[in-house]
């Protein structure tokens, strides 16, 4: 990255923010260094005046998936939905985020506990997928859809599919219903 600095290359400097912010976050579950290094990825990105308006929308919802696991819904949602917002485009990166944005959005509901909202975003997040033949991300999406079933407020065919109920998963230290699993 201190090449990238030195060059002043500030694409290649975000990008070496979001892979550092995921590694702190994914391997040491270190939620606010990772939030730091995206906010500065966000800044840098931002002064790119939108040339790039698909890193500074991946670099939002990044930051929200982070408040949501930090157990801050209302910045999540803020951040997420200003992120949805940015992406707009259809090129299939784009369609990709968001897809996994509308699968955080519906993580937020069901821990609100509207899990008929949840379902729904999950549905859209998946229809996204099939669109774009991510088929990656499809099994995941269709298992969050069932498992959405097994909250309460669920549907029938969730409980059907994946029996009468899960135990509370666990991500970086706290319980969530099991459509949140991640």
């Amino acid at each position: 990255m201190a090449l990238f600095r030195e060059l002043r290359d500030k694409r290649a400097v975000i990008d070496s923010l979001v892979l550092l912010a995921e590694e702190r976050l994914n391997s040491q579950g270190d939620a606010t260094k990772a939030r730091a290094l995206l906010e500065e990825g966000l800044a840098l990105s931002r002064e790119l005046a939108n040339t790039d308006t698909a890193k500074e929308g991946k670099l939002l919802g990044s930051l929200g998936e982070i408040s949501l696991y930090q157990g801050n819904m209302a910045l999540a949602r803020s951040l997420l939905e200003e992120s949805m917002t940015i992406l707009q485009g259809e090129d299939m990166d784009e369609l990709i985020n968001k897809a996994w944005l509308l699968s955080q959005l519906a993580k937020i509901a069901a821990v609100q506990h509207d899990y008929t909202r949840a379902r729904t975003l999950y549905e859209q997040s998946l229809a996204i997928n099939r669109e774009v033949f991510f088929r990656v991300n499809t099994p995941f999406y269709s298992g969050r859809i069932g498992e959405c079933g097994c909250c309460p407020g669920g549907t029938d065919v969730g409980r059907a599919t994946l029996g009468s109920g899960r135990s509370p998963s666990r991500h970086h230290g706290r319980s969530y219903p099991a459509c949140l699993s991640c």
